[in-house]
């Protein structure tokens, strides 16, 4: 019975890992648009819906059941990827600022040090928040939909 139970843990594990790939993958289609709109100076509030619903969807594709876990994990994939979303967003636009002084990849790996320098830190903290709050009030209407 204790057999039983450990390899029925484990590919509970499984599933909960799959769906977390999932959700990562569900997020790629936000995360174009977020880039795309950001490069023309807007944050929309769809592409914050178009990556939670990429995120619930790619979970739920690859895990059939969202539980406890599955919210966690959707949340927890959600902050990173809109935390990514925001940090390239910004690369791009201190590298098209750059003029060619510095490469995309410089610009991605040291922008917190670059927006230090410049004094936009703060800017880009409230970006990232605005991005948050964008993405739970989606969230919430979404959640109210049902």
């Amino acid at each position: 019975m204790n057999d039983n139970f450990s390899a029925s843990a484990g590919s509970q594990k499984e599933h909960i890992i799959t769906g977390a790939f999932g959700a990562i993958i569900g997020t790629i289609p936000g995360l174009i648009l977020w880039l795309l709109l950001s490069k023309i100076g807007f944050l929309s509030s769809l592409s914050s819906v178009l990556m939670i619903v990429g995120v619930i969807l790619g979970y739920g594709k690859f895990n059939k059941d969202i539980g406890k876990k599955g919210a966690v994990v959707c949340l927890i994939v959600s902050v990173i990827m809109i935390y990514a979303a925001t940090h390239l967003s910004w690369s791009f636009k201190v590298h098209s600022a750059a003029k060619g002084a510095a490469s995309l990849k410089f610009c991605i790996v040291n922008l917190r040090v670059i927006l230090k320098a410049a004094g936009l830190t703060v800017k880009f903290y409230g970006s990232l928040a605005m991005g948050y709050l964008i993405s739970i009030v989606a969230l919430v209407s979404l959640a109210f939909k049902k």
